[in-house]
């Protein structure tokens, strides 16, 4: 049996990669990683031997940060056909400039779970991101009464879709589940194969340290921005009970972890919280929705969340989100009593499933398929910045179409996210103010030549 498909993931700081192959069980294995395309100079993997179930977790250390790698799987000592890359992470704690690009939801169209192979992966992918944000509901095809065998079927016949494989196979991915790959529509913390799903996950995955025994969540910081990927699933209340103090998304133990994440890195030029749920949504909710499967029917701990964060002055936060099936930005959103600690929602959806929104409370919105976004952080030690683009794919063509986009200047230590502040620009030697927010497209060619 060849190499059937390729998932490989970051590792903080930049000094290694962590591929996941599906193989065929039992077989002896390891990854040939080099930065020339011919292969010389190779640097090698510990061996493994593939698990029952035919997959092999092959971890490479020994790399140089900020590098790119073309990589194999040496199986049973032959180098297989099928290879992949990926660029290391920068040094964590120094000044970097990266892309990265963010999106969930494929393989739904009017109600029918259909792998996809939809242009907007080959789009995704020309685009050359440091890595890519997986929001969840990567395949809808999860049964009542979920066995391993259903897991691992729901994500191979995705991920070996041709445009899908060439992606995954060339961007590192962080991953994080939504309710149709955890369980069926709408799951929570009752799922009964919960536990089979945490297991597959950790199987099927790149995924960074864990941390916690049976939730997947975990953190990356990349230079000097965290990335905190939060788990809605694994302990979440059902939807339909009565929101008070006892209703949670992430449980009390994540919840802590979560908060202790987010003290930990106050004073750093920025940070991003990514979940899989919809944050800016107020009762009454929109249409005939009753499943209220949204952070405003959690308004109670949501509360907590953004009482916590103004309680300890940490305003250095934005939100990446999917789930939607729509494009969207929603600026300072906050939900304190003080009402000091606004934080930037920006919503990334659908990559191949029906259109859908959530909510009326955006400043912007475009619902979709074919949809992703892209997040560019430029940060030089002293002046640190974002530029944000949400993108649609024509599904005939291949051709993006900038749907909308949004920039913003972190103006030193603890900046608030959309604070009126001076915006900054390139001008070819140094960074600039500039008296509007808006920007031409000079500029954006100036701030993307950094990246």
């Amino acid at each position: 049996m060849a190499v059937t498909s390729l998932l490989s993931g970051p590792v903080e700081g930049g000094t290694g990669a962590t591929v996941v192959a599906e193989v065929g069980p039992g077989v002896p294995c390891r990854l040939l990683c080099s930065e020339s395309a011919d292969y010389s100079a190779p640097v090698y993997s510990n061996p493994v031997v593939s698990d029952a179930d035919g997959y092999a977790k092959l971890a490479i250390t020994g790399l140089s940060p900020r590098r790119r790698y073309h990589f194999k799987v040496e199986r049973a000592g032959a180098p297989d056909p099928m290879a992949g890359m990926f660029q290391t992470l920068p040094v964590v704690g120094q000044p970097a400039s990266f892309m990265i690009a963010h999106s969930s939801c494929v393989g739904q169209i009017g109600g029918v779970a259909t792998p996809s192979n939809h242009r907007v992966f080959d789009a995704i992918r020309a685009r050359d991101p440091l890595l890519f944000i997986l929001h969840g509901d990567f395949g809808y095809n999860i049964p009542s009464g979920a066995t391993a065998a259903h897991y691992r079927q729901n994500l191979r016949e995705q991920i070996t879709q041709s445009r899908q494989a060439a992606l995954f196979a060339n961007v590192p991915l962080l991953p994080m589940w939504d309710d149709h790959d955890f369980y069926t529509d709408n799951s929570d913390g009752t799922n009964p194969s919960k536990a089979i799903a945490a297991a597959c996950f950790r199987q099927m995955y790149p995924h960074p340290p864990l941390a916690a025994l049976d939730s997947v969540n975990y953190s990356v910081t990349i230079g000097r921005f965290k990335f905190i990927v939060t788990d809605n699933r694994y302990h979440r209340t059902p939807n339909s009970a009565t929101d008070d103090a006892s209703k949670t998304v992430l449980g009390a133990v994540q919840k802590e972890w979560f908060k202790e994440e987010l003290y930990a890195s106050r004073n750093d030029p920025h940070q991003f919280w990514v979940d899989s749920n919809v944050w800016p949504v107020e009762a009454p909710f929109f249409g005939t929705d009753t499943d209220k499967d949204h952070w405003g029917a959690f308004a109670t701990e949501r509360a907590e969340i953004d009482n916590f964060r103004s309680a300890e002055g940490i305003r250095n936060v934005s939100k990446l989100s999917g789930d939607m099936h729509a494009l969207g930005i929603r600026l300072a959103a906050d939900y304190s009593d003080a009402q000091d600690v606004p934080m930037n929602v920006y919503q990334a959806s659908a990559l191949d499933a029906t259109p859908l929104g959530r909510g009326l409370n955006w400043d912007q919105r475009a619902l979709g398929r074919g949809q992703y976004a892209t997040l560019r952080l430029h940060d030089d030690g002293d002046n640190s910045s974002m530029l944000w683009e949400g993108w649609r794919t024509n599904p005939t063509t291949g051709v993006d179409e900038r749907v909308m986009r949004d920039q913003r200047r972190f103006t030193g230590t603890g900046a608030m996210a959309g604070q009126a502040v001076p915006v900054r620009v390139w001008n070819g030697t140094e960074w600039v103010n500039r008296s509007t927010s808006v920007w031409n497209g000079a500029d954006y060619d100036k701030f993307a030549a950094l990246i």
